[in-house]
């Protein structure tokens, strides 16, 4: 019976949805369009659910008035005074019934669950955003927490913020900050990857078809380079850089020239070890544990060396893929290979390193650029371009479960994690640095952007100093950028 008339009430709604009487429209029409929204509460609690019902029941009543008084408008007057004061009475019922619908509203806010908030707002935005103070408060909420979602109805103010000072003014604490990028080092070429040597007193950077440099970084302000390195061949394609846990070696890998190892244990005189020419490298992950290099092939694939031998290279494996990898992430205790590709997510056990299988597979719309595990292993942190950041739970060994999503402005490239895990760097294409607080897994929060004041390159990287305090960023054609993250 309850499905019976929650039916009649909403075919009803829609049937007048565009035939609301002319009289007294100025105060009608609201009330009228609020039925609608009304209805879509009648689930709440018992009270709500019957001053819902009360209400249409009135609006029919006022209707059937409303045609009466417009079929025959000099022979009403006294049902025009009855019309006028059903509609007065009808506003004190939306007086009632809007309250309890905002402190619902407020309920989500305060108890923070912006999935209700999310709900409510596709329900009823109208009536929200109709109350000034109750849209202040709602985009307060909503600019702070849009990473885990955009909601149409706030999107369009939020979009718009700087033409309404008055509601930009009361958010703006809420937004994140903006952090203009002022100091740079550009030796011309488009810097791909930048790591530190192990005094910090050098910056290794991998310049594309400029190929690799050492830059000394002791006073930013005037870095200069204090070596280089190429392959001695028809030119670079360096794409990637990682370093070994002591730092005194760095893996090359290039898309021409392939798989090399540098000692830089002095950073002004680097050495070339062993080179594997036989791939079109792109990344490399380093084992410590085995002393062995995963290595992104161009084609598709892995390639997995044994490095224990800088002077000797050995190949184990070859593991072919049918699609793209972009990035790898490695689990050395559990002997975990994590694959970010353009379809998402696959996980390889590598406990035999010259058989890798994969045991987990999970899609994801528009596939990953890069991945980088939590401290413990136990949480993955996926790039996705537009989709911004994936967070997997990682902690079961045959299954991968997502925990959240969070949003980012722009294109989400390249990640970066902090050491305790709390803080994340995400490098945008086209934008700069995001960072993002991780403390809470299921509800990750942008905190700041760093970026050019005039941006002309692309973040492509990041890496941290052994403190912690101090970014440098690999900008594209501004070359490498440093930031104080003390404040």
């Amino acid at each position: 019976m309850t499905r019976l008339l929650l039916t009649l009430m909403l075919l009803s709604s829609l049937l007048h949805a565009d035939l609301y009487p002319k009289l007294f429209e100025q105060l009608g029409t609201p009330l009228y369009k609020a039925d609608r929204v009304f209805i879509k509460f009648y689930k709440l609690e018992p009270t709500t659910r019957k001053k819902v019902k009360y209400y249409h029941l009135k609006v029919q009543k006022l209707l059937l008035l409303a045609k009466k008084i417009e079929e025959d408008p000099t022979e009403n007057k006294k049902d025009r005074q009855k019309y006028f004061k059903g509609l007065r009475d009808l506003q004190k019922d939306y007086d009632e019934i809007t309250r309890t619908i905002n402190a619902y509203l407020f309920k989500s806010i305060d108890a923070n669950n912006y999935k209700e908030f999310t709900e409510l707002m596709h329900l009823a935005h109208d009536i929200f955003l109709d109350n000034h103070i109750i849209k202040k408060r709602a985009m307060a909420y909503y600019v702070e927490h849009r990473t885990r979602g955009k909601i149409p109805a706030l999107d369009t103010s939020y979009l718009t913020l700087s033409s309404d000072p008055e509601l930009y003014d009361y958010v703006k604490g809420h937004l994140p900050r903006t952090h203009l990028i002022t100091q740079t080092y550009s030796s011309g070429a488009v810097a791909h990857k930048v790591l530190l040597s192990k005094d910090e007193k050098s910056a290794f950077v991998g310049y594309g078809n400029h190929c690799f440099k050492s830059v000394d970084i002791q006073d930013f302000e005037s870095s200069s380079e204090i070596a280089s390195f190429d392959f001695n061949s028809q030119g670079c394609a360096l794409v990637d850089i990682s370093a070994s846990a002591t730092g005194e070696y760095l893996y090359l890998s290039d898309l021409k020239n392939g798989f090399t190892i540098l000692d830089v244990s002095e950073a002004s005189a680097p050495i070339q070890k062993d080179e594997y020419t036989q791939v079109n490298a792109m990344a490399t992950v380093y084992a410590e544990n085995s002393y062995t290099s995963f290595i992104i092939r161009q084609t598709g694939a892995l390639s997995i060396l044994d490095t224990s031998d800088k002077d000797n290279f050995k190949l184990l494996a070859n593991y072919t893929r049918g699609n793209p990898i972009n990035h790898i992430a490695l689990d050395e205790e559990r002997s975990r290979l994590y694959i970010a590709d353009a379809q998402g997510l696959s996980v390889l056990d590598v406990s035999t390193l010259g058989n890798p299988r994969e045991v987990y597979n999970l899609p994801i719309e528009d596939g990953a650029n890069h991945v980088v595990l939590s401290p413990d292993k136990k949480i993955a942190y996926l790039a996705s371009g537009d989709n911004g950041i994936h967070v997997l739970d990682i902690s079961k060994d045959l299954e991968v479960s997502p925990i959240s999503t969070c949003l980012t402005p722009r294109y989400a490239y390249h990640l970066l994690l902090s050491k305790n895990g709390e803080k994340l760097f995400v490098s945008a294409l086209n934008d700069g640095i995001y960072y993002i607080n991780t403390k809470d897994p299921k509800d990750l929060k942008h905190i700041s952007t760093y970026k050019l004041e005039q941006p002309k390159a692309s973040a492509l990287s990041t890496v941290l100093n052994a403190l912690q305090d101090t970014l440098f960023i690999a900008y594209g054609k501004a070359g490498i950028a440093k930031i104080s993250l003390k404040e």
